[in-house]
């Protein structure tokens, strides 16, 4: 039996202050980097524990591709700032040849900052501070094709989302984030993909290959918290692993978000204000500090934005 032990940072540069997971005006950004942190876990006979950090600031408003400034459109709520901080723990472990699990658990530290414009009345900062345990993910992988890693293979994934995470956070004159700019969402969400892998050969004198992935995501969500449901999403990740030397490596994704509209159930959130499209470059590097554990980071950037109204 071979154990691995990873620990990540991601530090995302994400730039949005309108992702659409998140509250009425704008969707506070209840958001996560879109990574595929599995390109590299569907393996024969290991187990693996990743530690991962995430630093998001979403500081930048957006109408439709282009930057807005706060309040640029009439809404109840102008959003202004959403920074997030999340360290989250993943188990994964292969129960059989063919068929692996992974479990993920996210603590969620968040700062949400939104101007409140009720009629008839001065137009009010509001600054929500929280932290909380995240919702459990429960993910199996099942190799259809090919369980030798240094040959290719193509993994069928199916998993579903649990409404473990912190569902209430202290209010502020009686008000709360939105149900998705909380730790858990408090809804049961689907989840379904396939992932390919297929190594290339290096022109070296080493038998060193890099390892090219292509992983298709599907959610499916459910209602949560106020009945309110967050928008059904794709995610598309392709990227590789390119080695320098025995202990380094240069790591890169290319991450596509698609999601739709929420159903904003019974809060007062704008239903326009949420969905859209990102597209991101995501370099990184991975240094193995020994055969059991590797240290790794990336950077994630925009490349295309477009929020559906502001």
């Amino acid at each position: 039996m071979k154990i691995e032990l990873r620990v990540t940072a991601v530090l995302a540069a994400l730039a949005l202050a309108s992702l659409p997971d998140g509250r009425a005006a704008a969707s506070c950004g209840a958001e996560n980097c879109p990574l595929d942190t599995q390109a590299h876990s569907l393996r024969e006979g290991r187990f693996g524990l990743d530690l991962s950090f995430q630093y998001i600031d979403q500081d930048r408003l957006r109408i439709g591709t282009h930057r807005a400034a706060v309040g640029e459109l009439p809404s109840p709520e102008d959003e202004v700032r959403t920074t997030s901080r999340m360290v989250t723990a993943t188990a994964r472990g292969q129960l059989a040849p063919s068929l692996g699990i992974t479990l993920a658990l996210p603590y969620v530290d968040r700062e949400h900052q939104h101007i409140r414009n009720e009629e008839g009345a001065p137009s009010e900062p509001m600054d929500f501070r929280y932290s909380g345990l995240g919702d459990l993910t429960m993910m199996g992988q099942w190799m259809a094709l090919g369980t030798d890693p240094s040959r290719g293979s193509v993994a069928l994934m199916a998993g579903v989302k649990l409404p473990t995470g912190r569902k209430n956070v202290t209010a502020i004159d009686g008000e709360q984030p939105e149900p998705p700019a909380r730790p858990g969402t408090g809804s049961i969400d689907g989840l379904v993909g396939i992932h390919l892998m297929r190594p290339i050969r290096l022109p070296s004198a080493t038998a060193a290959t890099a390892p090219l992935f292509a992983t298709i995501q599907g959610r499916f969500n459910g209602r949560g918290t106020d009945d309110y449901r967050v928008g059904d999403e794709l995610q598309v990740s392709v990227g590789g692993t390119y080695p320098v030397g025995e202990r380094f490596d240069l790591l890169s994704q290319l991450n596509l978000r698609v999601r739709g509209k929420d159903d904003v159930g019974q809060t007062d959130a704008l239903r326009d204000n949420s969905g859209g499209t990102w597209l991101y470059l995501s370099p990184g590097v991975r240094v193995h500090t020994s055969s059991l554990l590797a240290v790794y980071a990336y950077a994630q950037v925009p490349v295309y934005e477009r929020v559906n109204r502001i």
